[in-house]
């Protein structure tokens, strides 16, 4: 598909739908204290149920799971919500290795809770790990930033969602890294461009989809990768770990 054919697509309904349905996949994962009978929120990242194969396990960037740690340890009332439901990460974990070496974390999630949450599994393609992200993929994630985070009352808080599709720029076994063009931005959705120092601090965890066309002009798309870097503080550029990273079982690759 040629660039013109590209832009006129996603300017549609179809571009409209493909990025209003990532918010079906994506949940926010904040952590705060009650006081005077009202929630302070703390920070949020953003996490998402995957199944490769073997079950459903849920997913965020490992550096979110630390900032809950960090704060818990402060904070021994510390609660945190998955989405509307309690939730205790420290006794799910089913593996991290610290956000240094790979920035995912995964832990155990239930039936029931998924079910409570009312969100998508996110799968791969047939046969698990997935390839890993190349050059000029187009891809899309979407995720809450903690700059649309507001309070809807003393027990309930809203949390905007953030939503992109970009090609990817570059990729190494690590990682791959989409670099963000504003002359090529599209207001798909009809809400404006952000500003240009738009923070999107708590998109970190974010599933991030890749876009597949067939000769027959079918699309589909699967899980590729994990936000894991998405602040103002890179200029406007998103980093994602590959889905090949995370095992069937939700134990982890460190990168070579």
């Amino acid at each position: 598909m040629i660039l013109e054919e590209a832009t006129t697509l996603l300017k549609g309904e179809f571009g409209k739908t493909l990025l209003q349905d990532v918010l079906n996949y994506a949940t926010p994962l904040a952590w705060g204290i009650k006081e005077d009978s009202a929630w302070q929120i703390f920070a949020n990242g953003t996490a998402f149920i995957l199944d490769c194969g073997q079950g459903p396990f849920l997913v965020t960037a490992a550096h979110v799971y630390e900032g809950y740690l960090d704060a818990r340890e402060k904070h021994p009332t510390l609660h945190c919500q998955l989405g509307m439901m309690e939730f205790r990460p420290e006794e799910r974990l089913i593996c991290t290795l610290g956000h240094r070496v790979l920035d995912v974390a995964t832990f155990r999630i239930e039936p029931d809770e998924i079910s409570t949450l009312a969100k998508r599994i996110c799968v791969g393609p047939a046969e698990w790990p997935p390839r890993n992200a190349a050059e000029h993929d187009g891809v899309f994630f979407g995720g809450f930033p903690g700059s649309e985070r507001s309070p809807n009352g003393a027990d309930d808080f809203t949390f905007g969602f953030y939503v992109a599709l970009t090609p990817v720029s570059s990729s190494s076994e690590r990682h791959f890294g989409c670099a963000f063009e504003r002359e090529s931005w599209i207001d798909t959705l009809g809400h404006g461009i952000p500003a240009e120092d738009y923070d999107l601090g708590g998109v970190s965890g974010s599933p991030m989809f890749v876009l597949n066309e067939s000769k027959g002009g079918v699309f589909s798309w699967h899980i590729i990768g994990i936000v894991y870097n998405a602040t103002n503080a890179l200029g406007e550029i998103v980093l994602a770990h590959h889905a090949s990273s995370i095992r069937g079982d939700g134990s982890l690759v460190a990168p070579a």
